[in-house]
């Protein structure tokens, strides 16, 4: 009978605490699921800015070291000479981003 009181006063005890850690971890687990990592987001803006050939915009992301040391005019045609160097005619206004999947529904030509 002893036994059985002991028990009955752990768990009233212990009941509590393991009602905080639920909700605890309930609550972090709806915080965080909600959160976008910040670099899939920048990306996603880099290759949509590009996509609409937004060069400037594209350069504002850049960290101001990088932004410092290239124009945006330079910018703008290294760019420019990558797609026509890189990408076939059809997809040079339309990057894809393996990251991203930001590519149009269609594509021109």
């Amino acid at each position: 009978m002893r036994r059985r009181r002991r028990r009955r006063v752990v768990w009233k005890r212990f009941a509590p605490l393991l009602l905080m850690a639920g909700l605890a971890f309930a609550t972090g687990a709806a915080i965080g699921a909600g959160n976008e990592d910040p670099r899939r987001t920048t990306a996603q803006r880099f290759v949509a800015a590009w996509a609409r050939s937004d060069y400037a915009a594209m350069h504002a992301m850049l960290t101001p070291e990088a932004r410092d040391a290239i124009g945006v005019r330079r910018f703008a045609a290294a760019y420019r000479n990558a797609a026509d160097l890189y990408l076939p005619a059809r997809d040079r206004t339309f990057p894809q981003c393996c990251l991203c999947h930001l590519t149009p529904k269609s594509t021109p030509g």
